[in-house]
């Protein structure tokens, strides 16, 4: 029978093939943060199929203890949905140090893009939190938030994932969860100990501007009706709103999941409160 073998002259390792693992030549260097929230790794879980339809998970967990600091279920992955998800992780848990994330658009932009910073990079520098991006096509670098999701998926997701009828019942059911996990589930790498036993909550707040920082920025042409197309949908702009000298306009416009229906014109307080800002230019 025959055999590979593979040599490296600088780390020195041979292996044949069929004698048992090949050593890798980059061997894994861990690390850990200190102290708690000196950095959060987060991540997604996407697509997940339940009764009601898919939902995606925007999660994160602190360096150092292993903590579950937020996690949010929502319905899609757009910019202000997953925004407003990290908003209401960071108004729970306090900001932390820094955030790891991978390379995904949202967080770090196009891969072509070469100048310019995404509303999450200008939103984190904006709160004093650094942005630190994982190497591409390099997951362990992520390891803990990997490791983190992987578990979830076989405690949680495949447990209930048959059985929970709406994203509000199936976030609810995570809460619970996360609190059975950082209370009393005992991780190896603590001593056996929970997650709780080390974590200690952030002592920076969210400010109350977070969502404002967090906002995202879009422009549309406001046509003769007095209306915009937003994501395939037609919107009403309170003429209010217009800016009838410059041209311009400034008003807040809601993300179409979250509009209730009504027919009549919102105004700018009342659209504000969507957290999805618009810029307008007026038809000439």
């Amino acid at each position: 029978m025959s055999c590979l073998t593979l040599a490296n002259s600088h780390s020195g390792w041979t292996k044949k093939r069929g004698s048992g693992p090949i050593q890798d030549p980059q061997p894994l260097v861990r690390f850990e943060r200190p102290h708690p929230n000196a950095l959060w790794q987060m991540d997604f879980k996407e697509d997940v199929s339940f009764p009601f339809g898919k939902a995606h998970l925007l999660v994160a967990v602190d360096d150092a203890s292993r903590y579950c600091v937020g996690g949010r279920w929502i319905a899609d992955k757009r910019e202000p949905t997953v925004l407003g998800a990290l908003a209401s992780m960071l108004e729970q848990a306090g900001l932390p140090e820094a955030i790891l994330t991978d390379r995904d658009t949202l967080f770090f932009g196009p891969a072509t893009r070469r100048t310019g910073l995404t509303t999450y990079q200008l939103g984190m520098e904006a709160l004093g939190v650094k942005t630190i991006f994982a190497k591409a096509y390099a997951p362990r670098t992520k390891g803990k938030i990997e490791e983190f999701i992987g578990f979830a998926e076989r405690d949680f997701i495949w447990e209930l994932k048959d059985s929970v009828h709406s994203l509000a019942e199936l976030q609810a059911r995570w809460q619970q969860w996360c609190q059975w996990y950082n209370q009393r589930r005992p991780h190896a790498s603590l001593g056996d100990l929970p997650p709780a036993h080390r974590y200690r909550t952030s002592r920076t707040p969210a400010p109350r501007e977070l969502r404002v920082l967090l906002r995202v920025e879009t422009s549309r042409l406001v046509r003769r009706d007095a209306t915009i197309s937003l994501r395939g949908q037609r919107f009403a702009v309170p003429p209010s709103s217009w800016a009838s000298t410059s041209g311009w306009a400034c008003s807040a416009i809601p993300s179409p999941s979250s509009m209730p229906a009504r027919p009549s014109l919102y105004t700018p307080d009342e659209l504000f409160n969507f957290g999805v800002t618009a810029l307008f230019t007026l038809e000439g």
